[in-house]
């Protein structure tokens, strides 16, 4: 099972918020409307965010810290292996680092 299916929205049920943020993460489309555009954490750990209707990264969204600690729990709910949580927390890092 890929990430994207052990984690899909009709499997896993997070927030909208964090069901964006996840499909943002793994490259997914339309799993929510307006989808995420853009992510990134700024240097003092603020999450910024921009989607369809407002792209423009204006949106705090939380704590980066939150985002990884999130990410972590969904990852043990949906019972990933090892190597997916690191694969899952890599994607995240690399879609969301200024």
């Amino acid at each position: 099972m890929t990430l994207a299916e052990a984690l899909s929205p009709a499997r896993i049920k997070t927030s909208g918020k964090f069901t964006a943020m996840l499909a943002y993460i793994l490259g997914q489309h339309g799993w929510t409307e307006p989808e995420i555009v853009d992510m990134r954490i700024t240097s003092d750990d603020v999450l910024l965010v921009g989607d369809e209707d407002d792209p423009l990264l204006d949106q705090i969204a939380g704590s980066g810290s939150d985002l990884f600690r999130n990410l972590q729990g969904v990852a043990e709910v949906a019972g990933l292996t090892k190597a997916q949580a690191t694969e899952l927390i890599r994607l995240a890092e690399a879609r969301t680092r200024i």
